[in-house]
């Protein structure tokens, strides 16, 4: 299953599967539990694989779940071109530089968690073409909602400053980017000990713009208990259209 090779016009995707999901609950991490017939993990990466521009794949998980994932993929999704299966670090920062250190020469990165497994190939090719014209893009959702400021000083967590949400995202992924570029992110960070919860923030730190892909709300992160029937819903949603062949 293993693939080495191929061309420096692909598009390598790095899926990072390497957090414990400790908010979700459960003693196996939350990309590892199976959402229907397989795990969070395969819809993630079946998704991505739909996209025509999407050729290979480094997937990098929680330490000691290798051989499981490499098997699960194997079994479920014999199509997708795996270049390696990679043990993650200590923070997603850290997990991201381990699977670019895996990554076969592309022209373009593609960053996506493992718990967001409904991006559609639509999105992801959108997210491709924008970081080809800019150098680095990421799927994200203007926020709707107001915006408050929260004092978490005390046992009650009292709102202190309403913000200003014009002009504000929230951001998602995949996020794209010129291969070269998010490696010189990943080096500049390691450098000046920079941290971040996202790769477009480790280029926003070069001075290099990234460029905003609207993305959806069905494009969820299972994160929280109340996520996991919501991601049931949705899959059921999708094969339903798949039957009825409007997807």
């Amino acid at each position: 299953m293993t693939d080495p090779g191929g061309s420096e016009r692909d598009v390598v995707a790095l899926v990072v599967a390497a957090g414990q999901g400790t908010r979700l609950g459960g003693e196996t991490p939350k990309q590892f539990r199976e959402l229907g017939d397989r795990m969070l993990l395969t819809w993630a990466v079946q998704a991505l694989a739909r996209a025509p521009s999407v050729q290979r794949f480094v997937i990098v998980v929680t330490p000691g779940w290798e051989e499981r994932v490499r098997h699960e993929l194997a079994r479920r999704a014999p199509h997708v071109r795996v270049a390696e299966v990679v043990s993650g670090g200590a923070t997603r920062q850290d997990s991201v530089w381990h699977g670019l250190q895996a990554a076969p020469a592309a022209s373009h990165l593609l960053v996506h968690d493992a718990a967001r497994p409904f991006p559609t190939p639509e999105l992801v090719e959108s997210a491709i073409m924008a970081a080809r014209r800019c150098g680095a893009a990421t799927v994200a959702l203007a926020v709707a909602d107001t915006l408050m400021r929260a004092d978490e000083s005390t046992a009650q967590v009292l709102a202190s400053a309403t913000l200003e949400r014009r002009g504000v995202w929230a951001i998602q992924t995949p996020q794209v980017f010129d291969a070269s570029l998010l490696r010189e992110a990943h080096v500049h960070a390691r450098e000046q000990g920079l941290a971040a919860t996202d790769d477009c923030s480790l280029v926003l730190a070069l001075g290099r713009h990234v460029e905003l892909v609207r993305g959806s709300s069905w494009n969820i992160k299972v994160t929280e208990p109340e996520d996991w029937p919501r991601a049931a819903w949705i899959l059921r949603a999708r094969e339903e259209e798949i039957e009825r062949g409007d997807a």
